[in-house]
């Protein structure tokens, strides 16, 4: 790396456990659950939490999630599909109709360039 002389190479995407992992650390009084490819939770209890989840395997919570952190929206959208927007989108919707409502304290935050249609829609939610 030029600007700081570093040799090491990171990976830009880590992955959910990873991602887990690094939350517990950052969290150690939190319980950390995850969801994804090899274990798939259906439910978990409403008690306080965090979840690390995999598109599609976002487990329902009891009550709703009090907050939904969509990361890696560079990722999606940058997928070379031409419906990768779309499909970004419909995930979004997906995750973000599993948090309780406003009204409820209930908040989803994306992680993508504010200006792009599929970001736009969700913020609007107006698929």
């Amino acid at each position: 790396c030029q600007a700081c002389g570093g040799f090491r190479l990171r990976a830009q995407v880590v992955g959910a456990r990873r991602t887990a992992e690094e939350l517990g650390r950052a969290f150690p009084a939190v319980p950390v659950r995850t969801s994804g490819r090899e274990h798939v939770l259906d439910t978990v209890p409403g008690a306080p939490a965090l979840v690390v989840s995999t598109p599609g395997a976002e487990p329902v919570a009891e009550g709703g999630y009090a907050a939904a952190l969509l990361l890696d929206g560079w990722a999606m959208l940058g997928r070379p599909d031409l419906r990768a927007g779309e499909d970004a989108l419909r995930r979004w919707i997906a995750a973000s109709a599993l948090v309780r409502p406003q009204e409820a304290g209930g908040t989803v935050v994306v992680v993508a360039e504010p200006t792009l249609r599929p970001v736009q829609a969700l913020v609007r939610w107006d698929p």
